[in-house]
């Protein structure tokens, strides 16, 4: 995760006249992952239909902005997520899964973990503009709203 924030950060900042328009639409694209996850959690079929409504926020993928810090880093993300990607790999496999709403509440929290570290990180700094500042309390309160939720155990 730190490895896919400093990428994101450092790709956020590499071109100024971008910036404000990149923290604008992961702000926004935070909150409507926030949603689709919610509706995943009660319909999962509309739930998986509005998250892959979701546009992104930029065209380059995660790995490829983790390849522009260089060798080392794109090694070690590599390498992260082949272990940190398990969950994934487990419904591949055929897993079986004992508590979907376990499962789920563990992608969503992932998921949205992400979002916000990255966002956290740009509100210390102070450079994150004053009028997405609401738009950021907004998603904080529904994500802490969304954590209280307790996972149950997830395989069998």
């Amino acid at each position: 995760m730190i490895e896919e924030n400093f990428a994101n950060l450092s790709y956020i900042f590499h071109d100024s006249s971008k910036t404000n328009d990149y923290i604008s639409k992961i702000l926004t694209r935070g909150t409507e992952y926030q949603e689709a996850f919610t509706e995943l959690r009660d319909d999962p079929s509309r739930g998986l239909m509005h998250l892959d409504s979701v546009g992104r926020w930029t065209r380059s993928t995660i790995t490829q902005r983790v390849r522009q810090l260089g060798e080392g880093p794109a090694f070690r993300y590599e390498l992260s997520c082949k272990y940190l990607h398990a969950d994934i790999w487990a419904i591949l496999n055929n897993q079986a899964i004992k508590d979907m709403k376990g499962y789920r509440f563990g992608l969503v929290s992932w998921g949205i973990e992400d979002i916000n570290m990255m966002l956290w990180v740009l509100r210390k700094q102070e450079m994150i503009p004053n009028d997405l500042l609401v738009l950021h309390e907004k998603l904080i309160e529904r994500v802490v709203d969304e954590l209280k939720k307790e996972p149950g155990p997830t395989y069998a």
